[in-house]
């Protein structure tokens, strides 16, 4: 018989579903709900008797392999949007890994340690780029160093990789940006993201705080750093348990591309992306417009 999927994300508390069930190899196997509620859309006689659906022995994570649904604990729900509001609080994730054989890949974090939480020529350079990163930058943990910013990123509520952003002028630096060389390039979770199931996908750093503003942190955001994806960098990406993504790029062809590779990874979990066409740029670039010099 052909199968039909629904592939998809369920957010609901895991534990619950496991009740009842005994727990083998670090698994529980059990019912699949997502089959049950559309067992009639799926071509499925006597769905309860069917155990389709792993879950972890921790509650972190499962899969059904009947309907190709992932399941997660629901995320943290923010009902205000207080992103400007100094009462701000970062959520915590939980980044359990799901699938795949890669390792967490990390490098120290020193140079980012030891840099200063405030330079008033590097904040200002923060200011004159966008004015809104005036008081978010505390909450992204930027810090500081002479005509450097240091932007760490986070795996878990861990550093585990930071890159510099030059704040002197084009024409006295040669590289605008550094990135410390690693085995594995890591993806930027923004520390912003408040919970969203969707995200969106920009190159940079400041194009995805960017893409964060214009859509009022509605969205969650992430930055590849890059054109391209890294097996690995689609492995963090598929830990995160997103149901759509957007792709934004400065270029509708770099987007179409990002897709495809995406679609090639696969095409099960990556069964729901968008382009967002640019205006005038990156997202930065169009946030700006749209809403400080418009």
């Amino acid at each position: 018989m052909e199968h039909k999927y629904l592939f998809g994300v369920v957010q609901t508390n895991l534990k619950d579903l496991c009740e009842g069930y005994n727990e083998h190899n670090g698994q529980y196997i059990i019912p699949c709900p997502n089959c049950i509620e559309h067992a009639e859309e799926l071509d499925i006689k006597n769905p309860e008797d069917k155990r389709k659906l792993y879950i972890k022995s921790d509650y972190s994570v499962g899969f059904c392999q009947r309907c190709k649904t992932k399941f997660f604990n629901p995320k943290p729900k923010h009902d205000d949007f207080a992103l400007l509001d100094d009462e701000i609080k970062i959520p915590e994730f939980n980044y359990e890994v799901f699938s795949g054989n890669h390792e967490l890949i990390k490098i120290p974090i020193d140079y980012y340690t030891m840099s200063k939480d405030y330079l008033e020529d590097e904040v200002d350079y923060l200011i004159n780029r966008n004015p809104a990163l005036e008081k978010l930058y505390p909450y992204l943990k930027f810090k500081f160093r002479k005509n450097k910013v240091v932007m760490p990123f986070f795996w878990n509520d861990e550093i585990i990789y930071y890159q510099t952003r030059m704040t002197l002028p084009r024409d006295k630096c040669i590289v605008p940006y550094f990135c410390p060389p690693i085995n594995g390039k890591p993806i930027w979770i923004n520390p912003l993201n408040r919970g969203s199931n969707e995200v969106i996908i920009t190159e940079g750093i400041f194009g995805s705080i960017g893409a964060f503003l214009t859509y009022k942190g509605k969205i969650d955001t992430i930055a590849v750093q890059g054109s391209y994806l890294t097996n690995y960098q689609l492995w963090m990406l598929d830990q995160l348990g997103y149901s759509k993504y957007y792709i934004y790029y400065d270029e509708d062809i770099i987007s179409e591309n990002i897709i495809k590779i995406m679609k090639k990874y696969n095409p099960i979990i990556y069964s729901d992306l968008e382009i967002i066409h640019s205006e005038l740029g990156d997202p930065e670039d169009d946030y700006l417009h749209k809403t400080i010099y418009h």
